[in-house]
């Protein structure tokens, strides 16, 4: 895919994207497992089965154990959303570039995330990088999580930014898939929880290995 339309809105996905969560979601998903008497499971792992929101989440982390029981599963989700809302930003850090490239990027810029809205904006805030947001929507709404186009189309209408001018930038197929499903531009980033052999596969139009191409991109496009 060529760009010709230089970008008015540009939304990114926060855990991969923006910043390394890892450590911090392996923690609080290990203290929900443990609570529940089941074992902690390894970082890789679960980061694995990131994306789709806490309740998708520990429910993969369920089935790896092969634990069926609902009520201890809804348990668990709220036990890890206390403890993740308490420890949000513990270990987390932006990824290389990302504060300077934000500095850079002229536009309009949100943040599109499955994570629950209130940690969104608290880890957010923590990294220090929230003025440069217009909007932060989280994944509050399950029928609404991505790659359900809802929140991405909303904030197109909302910033009167077509298709041509709105891109979606994320590490997984899901974000890949929501730009696709809302017709706008994927750039894809391969530092993030997705290996880059696995966002080939989806076909993004964009492959990017460092935050700060985007810029480069964007330049690309303005003088064309």
């Amino acid at each position: 895919m060529c760009m010709t339309t230089k970008p008015k809105l540009l939304v990114f996905d926060l855990d991969g994207t923006l910043a390394d969560t890892r450590m911090d979601i392996a923690q609080a998903v290990n203290v929900a497992l443990v609570q529940s008497h089941l074992p902690p499971l390894p970082c890789s792992l679960i980061i694995t089965f990131v994306g789709h929101g806490a309740h998708h989440l520990l429910q993969r982390c369920f089935a790896y154990h092969n634990s069926q029981d609902e009520q201890m599963l809804h348990q668990a989700v709220e036990i890890f959303r206390t403890y993740y809302e308490e420890h949000v930003s513990d270990y987390t850090r932006l990824y290389p570039g990302v504060a300077e490239t934000l500095d850079r990027l002229p536009g309009i810029k949100a943040v599109l995330t499955n994570k629950l809205g209130n940690m969104s904006q608290r880890l957010i805030k923590a990294l220090g990088i929230t003025t440069h947001f217009a909007e932060i929507i989280g994944g509050d709404v399950d029928a609404n999580l991505k790659p359900n186009p809802h929140g991405l189309l909303y904030l197109m209408r909302n910033y009167q930014a077509s298709r041509d001018e709105t891109w979606m930038i994320g590490d997984s197929p899901i974000d890949i898939q929501v730009a696709r499903n809302a017709g706008c531009t994927s750039l894809a980033v391969s530092y993030g929880f997705t290996c880059e052999e696995e966002l080939c596969k989806h076909r993004p139009d964009y492959l990017l290995r460092h935050f700060r191409e985007i810029w480069q991109l964007w330049r690309a496009v303005e003088k064309k």
